[in-house]
């Protein structure tokens, strides 16, 4: 029978810890990143419709001059 002495452990706590951390970290910087995403297809979607507006102002425009 084998039995699990702390120095055994440690090495597997201070591991699983560590990996914890990394994960806390990596989480959080994902949520950073999709939060940043959405932002930014917000501000695309503000962009195209500012676009898409002026272009009808200017076919406007071109058809009034006609």
């Amino acid at each position: 029978i084998y039995t699990l002495s702390l120095h055994d452990a440690l090495p597997i706590l201070v591991s699983h810890q560590r990996l914890r951390t990394e994960n806390k970290t990596l989480h959080s910087e994902l949520e950073n990143h999709i939060r940043r995403n959405v932002e930014l297809k917000e501000r695309i979607k503000q962009v195209l419709a500012r676009v898409e507006a002026l272009e009808q102002r200017q076919e406007m425009a071109e058809a009034s001059e006609k």
